[in-house]
């Protein structure tokens, strides 16, 4: 019962004598033993209160009809196919079966080894000034053009080191999530350097041409997974599910470039996990944001998730997982050649700083797996030195 009403009605009877309790009841629909409970139950507003409680009314609806927007919006969002059919390059149906790779001939001697690269964490859109690091790094779309570019430098040679040496087969390319950096968070100073739509058009096409330029090089297999800064829903609003993410569409876009292709293997993916076979050995990938730490890098919470991924893929198919990879911490770091935290391509940010990390280098990491051995080696490409030029065609963001 709203007690200023119940008040502003009784001053009403008032004015017209006794019996006005009564009267009031019979308005407001209640017994008189009902109101007189209320009134000594609540004491008169003062106009300034009332004031107050109409100010509350008035911005809870506002709340409510923003909350429905939103809602609505996000509804939308999420389907990405409206998204889809603007872009000219309209994505096709793809093929179920698995197709062959075509294997490269040339290649060197000893065991059959295939190559590994993880990409994560590119946070595209991301604006980091160089005075939010104290002039340690600087961070927008065409650093991290340049900075893939230079990447793909250092894979290419790296592939053609190995070739040279060994029986490379392929190059499995794990591409971990955070593709796009995404609106969920506001403590990197909250700014994007364009809208999530256009970033995730920008990183796909970016993505498509750099597994392009390496599969002239070598066959190649890629999976994906999210990341949490892609996903385009606020937690706890709406449920999140994988595919609602930027990181998915983007790597959707890039995937369509490669539908009937020989030298890219390529499946799409809908979870939040997914694994690639090399040399026979599995290899767990996730994003890793479910990895949970206070210190460093979460090699217990790894150890868990593994434990738990390989319970599940033993009883579903007799067959055991041998590593994990994963990105998230933005810093590179192995353990017991079973786990491989990819680094990140943004740098030194002030989230870093207010959460008091030391300062992190732009890192992706590779690896090596041995029929023999399974993972024979890890590298890490360092990309601070990253020229200012690359050889991408990409979107103009305007």
């Amino acid at each position: 019962m709203n007690i200023e009403l119940m008040y502003e009605v009784l001053d009403e009877e008032k004015d017209k004598g006794r019996g006005y309790y009564q009267r009031t009841a019979d308005r407001l629909g209640i017994t008189e033993g009902s109101l007189r409970g209320h009134l000594n139950r609540n004491t008169r507003p003062s106009p300034q209160v009332a004031e107050h409680a109409r100010e509350i009314a008035v911005e809870r609806a506002k709340a409510s009809k923003y909350k429905k927007k939103l809602d609505a919006l996000l509804r939308e969002q999420i389907t990405f196919g409206e998204i889809l059919d603007t872009i000219e390059s309209k994505v096709r149906p793809y093929p179920t079966n698995r197709r062959c790779l075509d294997v490269d001939r040339v290649s060197g001697a000893g065991h059959p080894q295939d190559l590994a690269l993880l990409l994560s964490d590119l946070h595209a859109a991301k604006v980091v000034p160089g005075d939010l690091t104290n002039g340690l790094n600087e961070f927008n779309l065409d650093i991290l053009a340049c900075r893939s570019w230079y990447l793909l430098e250092k894979v290419i040679a790296w592939i053609r080191a190995e070739k040279s040496q060994n029986d490379i087969k392929k190059i499995g390319i794990f591409v971990l999530g955070d593709l796009v950096n995404g609106d969920i968070h506001d403590r990197d100073g909250g700014r994007n350097e364009c809208d999530m739509t256009h970033a995730a058009i920008w990183v796909g096409e970016l993505l498509s041409q750099m597994i392009e330029i390496i599969s002239r090089e070598i066959p190649v297999e890629v999976i994906t997974v999210p990341g949490n800064h892609g996903r385009c829903n606020i937690p706890k609003l709406v449920s999140s599910r994988p595919t609602d993410s930027w990181d998915w569409l983007a790597c959707e876009l890039a995937r369509a470039r490669f539908v009937g292709s020989t030298r890219v293997l390529w499946e799409g993916n809908e979870a939040w996990s997914n694994v690639m076979e090399l040399q026979g050995y599995k290899f767990f990938a996730s994003h890793g944001h479910e990895l949970k730490t206070t210190l460093g890098l979460p090699w217990p919470a790894a150890n868990r998730k593994f434990a738990e991924r390989q319970a599940a893929e033993l009883r579903r198919t007799g067959e055991q997982i041998h590593g994990m990879v994963f990105g998230h911490f933005h810093r590179v770091g192995s353990q017991r050649d079973v786990f491989i935290s990819n680094g990140c391509m943004t740098g030194a940010d002030s989230f870093g700083d207010l959460m008091g990390m030391s300062p992190v280098e732009p890192i992706q990491a590779g690896f090596k797996v041995d029929r023999e051995r399974c993972i024979d080696n890890t590298y890490w490409f360092n990309l601070t030195d990253a020229p200012d030029s690359h050889g991408f065609s990409l979107p103009e963001i305007g």
